[in-house]
């Protein structure tokens, strides 16, 4: 295993974050207190594994890793966070890394076989996503009768697309974007590695085994994703405008300066300006950050101070919301095509009520007055119609079969609006097309249209696509 270079700040920066008391993070550790063993029970290995004794205080492992041990602080100093997120982007780029040690005291990390190794605080394990055969796999070649193409489309076959995302759950916890990736790569284009910088996660967090796992697990997609947020934490360029009382005014709207669900956990500022730059070094940007606004009647409206908030009192808030994050974005770069992902149902057994066809029409019609920007609709079955979320039934983040109805619907909008020269063959859409259960006697239009079918790649037949586990 190669050493992963150690994350060096300079000792005024860490004198600095130390003596961060007044934000409630203790990120002075003492040494003396780890323990080494020789038994790996984490992962089969046999290199060594870091116990942090109890009540032992660590920052959270980046996307994609599994902390051995320890109690971790909720929200430690950004340029703490930012430094083990850099390692766990280092380990990812090492096919050999399976762990790495942390110490944030000097935050300085190394890989848990370094000669040289950091004096360790925590270790973060690779997450191992599913017993299944790690080698990389080459994309498998397409059957032509599985394509349409057009002329004078924006990105020619072979073309290059820096795929990047912002967004909440959706992409922290289903795995479309990924999938949107492989599927991008199999029509023919080349998708380098946007390179963000703000705290940029390149994996979900959480990941279903669905039965194209093995050929899109290892792809690398670039994202910022925060599960639980809403549009305006996104949007805004930090604090600014927050009040003693700890309240901001959103388009009207008292709203909590705080991130995250019921608006009770993060007070670290994010600014719009930083996601913005990192969005401009993509060429397409899919932005999923407005899907929680008129959820928060489960935390009992805190992020409005108790008022309640019905899904109309959202929309003008959802709508701005988005328009302030794409109008950012493309100040830095006007050439970005930015997709707006719908709002799919969180609704009692998941049912398409009419309120959630008008938000999305409301949305639609707000984003696409803006130049390069799609918003991508799609009919997501209700739980009397399949399964295509995880539980519970009200709640709940989309399985495998969900993910893959994002995954299709992105592609056509963008073949239609002409970003793409190539997509797949879909039949024409309908509730019968999408629950079309019978693969075996499927054309290959009316399989890749069904939610419940799949062309594998391996045997180019049609065959079942499951929910996932």
């Amino acid at each position: 295993m190669r050493y992963i270079d150690a994350l060096r700040f300079t000792a005024v920066l860490v004198a600095v974050i130390l003596s961060l008391g007044g934000c409630g993070v203790n990120v002075a550790y003492k040494d003396s207190g780890v323990n080494i063993s020789s038994n790996d029970e984490h992962n089969g290995a046999t290199d060594r594994i870091i116990v942090v004794p109890d009540g032992g205080n660590v920052v959270p492992c980046p996307a994609g890793y599994k902390l051995v041990a320890g109690k971790v602080v909720d929200d430690p100093p950004p340029v703490v966070a930012h430094a083990i997120a850099e390692c766990g982007v280092m380990c990812d780029k090492d096919d050999a890394c399976r762990a790495f040690l942390f110490n944030a005291s000097s935050m300085n990390c190394s890989a848990v076989d370094a000669r040289n190794a950091v004096v360790p605080i925590q270790r973060c394990n690779k997450r191992s996503l599913y017993p299944m055969d790690t080698g990389r796999l080459a994309i498998a070649m397409i059957d032509p009768k599985e394509i349409v193409e057009q002329a004078d489309a924006h990105f020619g076959v072979g073309s290059e697309i820096r795929l990047y995302g912002i967004g909440a759950s959706s992409l922290s916890s289903v795995p479309w974007l990924d999938q949107l990736h492989f599927n991008l790569q199999r029509l023919g284009y080349k998708l380098p590695v946007v390179a963000a910088r703000r705290t940029p996660e390149f994996h979900p967090r959480t990941n279903p085994v669905c039965d194209d796992s093995k050929y899109f697990h290892r792809l690398t997609t670039a994202r910022f994703a925060r599960a639980g947020w809403s549009s305006w934490e996104f949007a805004l360029e930090g604090w600014q405008g927050c009040g003693k009382d700890g309240f901001q005014e959103v388009d009207g709207v008292r709203v909590r300066c705080q991130h995250g669900p019921g608006c009770t956990s993060s007070k670290q500022p994010l600014l719009v300006s930083e996601l913005a730059r990192d969005a401009a070094r993509s060429n397409i940007t899919v932005l999923a950050t407005w899907q929680n606004d008129d959820q928060h009647w489960m935390t009992h409206y805190t992020c409005f101070d108790g008022a309640k908030k019905s899904w109309r009192d959202m929309v003008p808030i959802s709508a701005n919301m988005l328009l302030k994050t794409i109008r950012a974005i493309h100040t830095q770069n006007p050439n970005v095509w930015i997709v707006v992902l719908g709002k799919y149902p969180e609704t009692f057994k998941h049912k398409t009520f009419d309120f959630i066809e008008s938000y999305n029409q409301h949305i639609r019609g707000a984003v696409e007055t803006e130049p390069r920007t799609l918003f991508v609709d799609f009919y997501m079955p209700s739980d009397d119609e399949g399964k295509f979320y995880h539980s519970p039934a009200h709640g709940g983040q989309l399985n495998c079969r969900g993910s893959m109805v994002l995954v299709q619907a992105t592609l056509a909008r963008l073949y239609r609006a002409k970003v793409l020269q190539r997509t797949f063959r879909l039949a024409p859409p309908s509730k019968g097309a999408l629950f079309n259960w019978r693969c075996d006697d499927l054309s290959i239009a009316e399989c890749h249209s069904s939610a419940l079918c799949w062309m594998d790649p391996a045997s180019h037949r049609c065959t079942s696509y499951g929910p996932g586990q």
